[in-house]
């Protein structure tokens, strides 16, 4: 079985793939509809070591939806978002969750954002209402929620309250966040004040979602109704 059969049966059997992230061993995390599962790809030969890491709720013990994810390099965590609103912190080296962080400003289902720098170990994570938590990565805390728009009931949130911010992506290097949300609009924030810092709107452009960016050559590369790439 090749490599591209063997993705297609595993998805096949187990359900569509939602999202994935990349470590530097190439170590590639695939997250499905119910467990993360963790694929080490031997890049010569295409084999492929297969581990479901199952990522159910510590209160219900049903599976959370895991439905965004990003990894920390440096510290070798993973992170993954889950549709109950939590984080999942995984310990990259044994694969085991080690923590769980609850983000009380996103109701159920409605996480879609995860970004990570593996300078600052911040982790970025966003969803419907467009507040932005940044979590600690050293002790997982949430040490920050970003507000900046305030709408004609008074009630502050980075975006309109019916948006979702559909996107995170980091850059390490400016310690800039990008995050998409209301159809074609890209915030960026300093993570060094976590304020936003300026807003680019993708004219002729709908259904912004994925977000992610070149580090070294500082572009950002924006999914919608058409690939956008912001410089």
């Amino acid at each position: 079985m090749n490599l591209t059969q063997f993705f297609q049966f595993t998805f096949k059997a187990s359900t569509v793939p939602m999202s994935f992230g990349l470590s530097i061993k190439t170590i590639i995390y695939i997250l499905s509809l119910y467990v993360t599962m963790l694929f080490n790809v031997n890049i010569v030969t295409a084999r492929i070591i297969l581990k479901r890491i199952p990522l159910k709720s510590e209160i219900s013990r049903q599976y959370v939806n895991p439905r965004a994810i990003g990894v920390n390099l440096t510290t070798n965590r993973i992170y993954v978002g889950n549709g109950d609103s939590t984080v999942s912190v995984i310990d990259g080296k044994t694969n085991s969750r080690k923590d769980t962080v609850k983000i009380k400003n996103i109701s159920n289902f409605h996480l879609r954002g995860l970004g990570v720098n593996t300078i600052t170990n911040r982790i970025y994570i966003a969803g419907l209402g467009g507040t932005v938590d940044v979590i600690n990565g050293k002790n997982n805390k949430i040490i920050d929620t970003i507000i900046v728009w305030e709408g004609s009931d008074g009630a502050k949130s980075i975006f309109p309250p019916t948006s979702t911010a559909e996107g995170v992506a980091v850059n390490s290097i400016t310690n800039y966040i990008y995050v998409t949300h209301s159809g074609n609009i890209v915030s960026v924030i300093d993570g060094e004040n976590n304020q936003v810092i300026d807003t680019i709107i993708l004219r002729n452009i709908e259904n912004v979602q994925g977000v992610e960016l070149n580090a070294l050559t500082n572009r950002i590369y924006v999914t919608g109704s058409a690939l956008s790439v912001i410089d």
